[in-house]
């Protein structure tokens, strides 16, 4: 049996490896091999100057060789679904399986009090909230745009935490809202989950809108940390139907998103604990690793 963590950027020779998709092809049709493919994604968009359509191309074509060849597809998000299909993926090999997080599920109470003291004493902020990523891309661009629209926020210290947060905050140190920002210095991915089950709330917004393969999004869910983000073109069903967010914007627009955050904490402290552990129940429910240590067992035991 042959697993593969299916991103195509991680696969080596600059996210071009075609020939990975046709050695796993060989392993499958000729070798006899059980191919499963775990698609984290699936293709860069057919967008923008002729070596990203190049690079592109080639990545479809990567898929559709996988997908076509796998005994069993799992997809971090639904809205892979409908790309598989078109690119040749066979009927009922495919189940939907979310991302769990990458953070500790459980923290110390009592080390996340400390945490929460520290980052009050030193502000003067009432409110603690977080944000958890790599400040790049899209994302990046949203978070300076909520960040912006958040005008009265002096109650507020705003949490950066992961990569490349002290190089971007340190690139906008001009703007006004910058001030109200620090960086958690720890790379100890506990000190990180202490830090974030200190918060109030968690801003996580994201382009194409939120989806269940987002592991910083799963993160807040995890610790019980009421989570703030948008719905986008990619956004799961569950988001609506499901309701484990305390607040979604509607759209990737950095003024509804600080509009969304602001309604959040001008709640009760018990109503925002309540909207944690909705999402954290929801997150047990679907995405945690207990959940998916499940349903791989399950899939090799059909498999076998």
């Amino acid at each position: 049996m042959v697993w593969v963590q299916y991103a195509p950027h991680a696969l080596g020779l600059r996210g071009m490896n075609l020939p990975l998709a046709l050695w796993l092809a060989w392993r499958a049709w000729f070798h006899r091999d059980t191919v499963v493919a775990y698609f984290h994604e699936v293709a860069f968009p057919f967008r923008g100057p002729w070596k990203h359509r190049l690079l592109s191309t080639v990545q479809h074509a990567m898929a559709a060789i996988v997908a076509a060849s796998a005994s069993a597809v799992l997809v971090t998000t639904e809205a892979w679904l409908p790309r598989l299909r078109l690119l040749g993926m066979r009927p009922g090999v495919a189940r939907l399986l979310p991302v769990f997080s990458n953070l500790p599920e459980e923290v110390d109470l009592n080390a996340v009090a400390l945490r929460r003291r520290h980052w009050q004493t030193i502000s003067g902020a009432s409110h603690l909230v977080g944000h958890f990523g790599t400040y790049g891309g899209g994302v990046a661009a949203l978070l300076e745009e909520s960040l912006s629209a958040l005008d009265d926020t002096k109650d507020m210290l705003f949490l950066l935490m992961g990569r490349r947060a002290s190089a971007w905050l340190a690139a906008h140190a001009g703007k006004p809202w910058a001030a109200r920002c620090r960086v958690v210095p720890q790379d100890d991915p506990v000190a990180i989950a202490e830090t974030m089950a200190a918060c109030d709330a968690a801003l996580q917004p994201y382009p194409d809108g939120i989806t269940t393969r987002r592991t910083t999004a799963m993160s807040a869910l995890a610790l019980g940390v009421p989570l703030v983000s948008n719905l986008g073109a990619l956004s799961d069903v569950c988001w609506k139907t499901d309701d484990p967010c305390a607040a979604l914007a509607s759209r990737p627009d950095g003024r509804l998103l600080a509009e969304a955050l602001a309604g959040v904490m001008a709640f009760q402290p018990c109503k925002r604990q309540a909207m944690g552990a909705r999402g954290t129940a929801w997150y047990e429910r679907n995405a945690s690793r207990a959940v998916s240590a499940n349903a791989v067992t399950v899939l090799m035991g059909r498999l076998a």
